[in-house]
């Protein structure tokens, strides 16, 4: 999951220093003002977690937030259609 941290604290720049309250079986990674939830391979369950933007001297820390991961399985089954005449054989 990703989440723009632009919508949730207000006057950040590329000095912006993002961190988070860090949990088992959870890591966010930050992007500029893009944070990325990345759950551990195996974990379902809840954590709760915050962000903090760090600017010089001013530190602002955000609500605590729950993280719920649940069991999602995607498949993707690639579908390939072509007519005859898309291919060129030499005979």
């Amino acid at each position: 999951a990703t989440i723009n941290l632009s919508d949730y604290f207000s006057n950040i720049d590329e000095n912006t220093i993002f961190d988070y309250y860090k949990q088992d079986n959870i890591n966010i990674v930050f992007d500029k003002n893009i944070a990325t939830i990345i759950p551990d391979k195996e974990f379902i369950g809840k954590r709760f977690t915050f962000v903090t933007a760090n600017k010089s001297n001013e530190i602002v820390v955000s609500n605590v937030f729950t993280v719920t991961v649940t069991n999602v399985t995607l498949n993707i089954t690639p579908k390939i259609i072509s007519e005859k005449d898309d291919f060129e054989l030499d005979e």
